[in-house]
């Protein structure tokens, strides 16, 4: 279209944010007009990029062949879902970004004929690299295990990437953050924008990612890495900065014709703002682009030429050679071997898939071996089934060989194998985490590869008693996944008023930390689970801001919470049951959790009560304590003594209480069998039991 002042066709358009909201496919405009807002030396730059381009672009003309080769590398930021993309289905979308910027794509000739002459090649060739920033082998793909794949946006791009003056980043996620909702494709950074050199590049949802795979094959899916590569290279959206559908805009380029937009359809006879609406342009949003207009391929061109963003310096001979994208170089890469557990616990007699996850090459052989010491699988399958019949603590090694050369992971206690008869066949159950409370059959923190971060015993800061379980967080990495689950509980006797309390410390490290504690529940061994609560970094801060490491020193530095109602009532009547405990790094600082206290309709008195049925005294005591009551006793109840589980260890003679106005007391003699730890004192009167830690010395 005709162009018309920068200052009123670009920097003074009508922008609203709740207008993208509609049709906001791609949030380009949006992700640039916010680093306008917090960077406004970046509109003066791509004001200046604009006026470059507008007096130069008559100076590159695209030919009719390939002008640029392009190196690029794609990160796969995953949780193992169906982001996680195969090697096929990137080379996929490259092959069809390559066909779309050289006029090479199958429907090129099918334009509607009022635009068929207007066809452009833009004559660029992306490449995949074949050396990493170091020097190294590469096959141009990383792939990072992070929760920030979900609702993602810049940060996400922090966990992996190369430099933008060396490659061309493409992020492929779950999904990407919205502010008006609905499904985003992508966006992009026009150049000179970007807020800062590690977030430019293109990222893109998985399922508009190539035409297979997790992609559903459209026209409109398929090409949104064309579309974003457009905004890459500094062609705008037809319309300009406005949303789709919301008024004629500006897009600088003198062959396309003012628009509206053509918003999720693909009427080609389209006539908005006084013109023939070129519909089939990459840069809309119809269903069926098939095209870029001369002038888009003369501004790309001019674009991949200029300083802002560093895009003159992707196409250099020089980078060519280090990336490894020059013509006809040709290496294989040694394979880094890597697997993925569909569950890390499960029942026995279950079978569970392993998966290959091997990255760097295509592996030709595979060798598995799978053991908790008493049972082991071997496999050269690619993904082998196993039926786990025996209960314990799994260690998977694998080793895999390619043209490259060969490599061995191994995993420790990389599956928990749960046994499925087991229950704790108390259904109270109160656990302050003493007495190694990672041995088999209490609580699980699945192996991850993130060593020094993640669930450990801290025996240095508890509630009221060591130990607490605590997350080694501070300075680990984004998006990171810790998960705890808890033995196995039966529920079988309940059947209302179902409980679970806890304690917890956390303190953010700037205003910013995003952290999060999910907890789930499951009655089959971890195969499946249920979300039942979120809590955000907000809802757990215990403390103030701490940028130093997070020590709590006093009960004020704790929060209580609990599960109640709704949340657990559907298992109530269950056995087998678990709860699972992930927390999720944002950038906060270490999290402790404490004082787990499971109980049913009947009522557990213990730190958290004020009014407690009973004291003790002493505590700590030695072979005899005195039990004092708060409330007036019913002419019989009786005491007993249990461990931490909930298991029954001695029961007194029923005794028969005073009714009175004034407290009534017990002395108890401890048995001489009974070992110095901890234990519950439990007193039953009018059908209710009541729990008070004690600790015998």
């Amino acid at each position: 279209m005709p162009r018309i002042p920068l200052a009123i066709a670009f920097f003074t358009a009508v922008f609203s944010l709740s207008n993208l909201q509609a049709q906001n496919l791609c949030l380009t405009s949006e992700m640039v007009q916010k680093a306008f807002q917090t960077h406004p030396d970046l509109q003066l730059e791509f004001q200046e990029f604009n006026q470059w381009i507008a007096e130069h672009e008559s100076q590159f003309i695209p030919g009719a062949e390939a002008n640029y080769v392009i190196p690029v590398v794609v990160h796969v930021i995953h949780d193992n879902g169906m982001e996680y993309i195969s090697d096929a289905q990137i080379a996929d979308a490259l092959r069809i970004l390559n066909e779309d910027f050289n006029k090479l794509n199958s429907d090129a000739n099918q334009v509607v004929s009022s635009f068929l002459s207007r066809v452009g090649n833009v004559g660029f060739e992306f490449r995949l690299a074949k050396k990493d920033p170091n020097g190294n082998c590469t096959n141009g793909i990383t792939r990072t295990q992070s929760y920030l794949t979900y609702n993602a946006d810049d940060k996400a791009k922090s966990l992996s990437f190369w430099p933008r003056n060396k490659y061309y980043n493409v992020w492929i996620v779950n999904s990407i953050e919205s502010s008006g909702g609905g499904i985003i494709g992508g966006y992009a950074y026009l150049p000179g924008t970007a807020p800062s050199a590690a977030t430019d590049g293109i990222i893109l949802d998985n399922r508009y990612t190539g035409s297979i795979g997790t992609a559903d094959g459209s026209n409109f899916n398929a090409r949104v890495i064309t579309h974003e590569t457009g905004h890459f290279f500094g062609c705008l959206h037809p319309w300009g900065l406005n949303a789709c559908g919301s008024g004629c805009g500006d897009d600088l380029v003198s062959d396309v014709p003012a628009t509206s937009g053509s918003c999720n359809n693909c009427n080609l006879s389209q006539n908005t703002c006084g013109n023939l609406n070129n519909v089939e342009n990459f840069m809309d949003y119809a269903m069926c682009s098939k095209m870029f207009t001369a002038g888009q391929a003369s501004r790309m061109n001019a674009a991949i030429n200029t300083t802002s963003g560093q895009r003159n310096s992707l196409w250099q001979s020089a980078n060519l050679i280090a990336t490894g994208t020059q013509n006809g170089f040709t290496q294989n890469c040694a394979p880094i071997a890597d697997f993925h557990a569909e569950k890390t616990t499960a029942c026995t007699g279950s079978a569970l898939l392993i998966s290959d996850r091997t990255t760097n090459a295509t592996p030709t052989s595979w060798a598995w071996t799978i053991s908790n010491g008493t049972q082991t699988f071997t496999s050269t399958d690619q993904n082998p089934y196993i039926t786990f019949t025996a209960p314990g603590d799994y260690n998977v090694t694998l080793t895999v060989g390619a043209a490259g050369g060969t490599n061995s992971t191994t995993r420790q206690k990389a599956i928990r194998i749960f046994d499925s008869n087991f229950d704790d066949q108390n259904w109270i159950y109160f656990d302050t985490f003493n007495n190694n409370p990672f041995s088999y059959g209490r609580w699980t923190a699945p192996s991850t590869p993130n060593a020094p971060y993640g669930w450990e015993t801290s025996s240095q800061v508890f509630y009221t008693w060591p130990n607490s379980l605590k997350v080694n967080n501070n300075g680990s990495p984004l998006g990171k996944k810790f998960t705890l689950i808890s033995p196995s509980y039966d529920f079988s006797a309940l059947n209302g008023n179902l409980r679970m309390s806890y304690r917890f410390a956390f303190a953010k490290r700037a205003s910013s930390s995003e952290d999060l504690l999910l907890i789930s529940i499951s009655s089959n061994c971890g195969q499946t689970w249920t979300l039942r609560k979120t809590l955000t970094a907000n809802d757990l801060a215990s403390s103030g801001i701490t940028t130093s490491e997070f020590i709590p020193t006093s009960t004020a530095d704790w929060r209580s919470d609990s599960l109640t109602g709704t949340m657990l009532q559907p298992w109530a009547n269950r056995t087998n049951v678990r709860l699972k405990f992930e927390f999720i790094s944002g950038g906060g600082n270490h999290f402790y959790l404490d004082d787990i206290n499971i109980s049913g309709p009947l009522s557990i008195d213990n730190e958290m009560n004020p009014n407690p049925a009973f004291s003790l005294f002493p505590n700590p005591a030695q072979r005899k304590v005195t039990l004092t009551y708060s409330q007036i006793l019913p002419n019989h109840y009786s005491i007993a003594l249990f461990d931490l589980s909930g298991r029954e260890l001695f029961a007194w003679s029923e005794l028969t209480g005073q009714q009175s106005a004034t407290p009534n007391a017990n002395e108890l003699h401890i048995p001489e069998h009974i070992q110095a730890g901890t234990y519950l004192i439990g007193l039953n009167m009018n059908g209710q039991q009541h729990f008070q830690r004690l600790i015998l010395q």
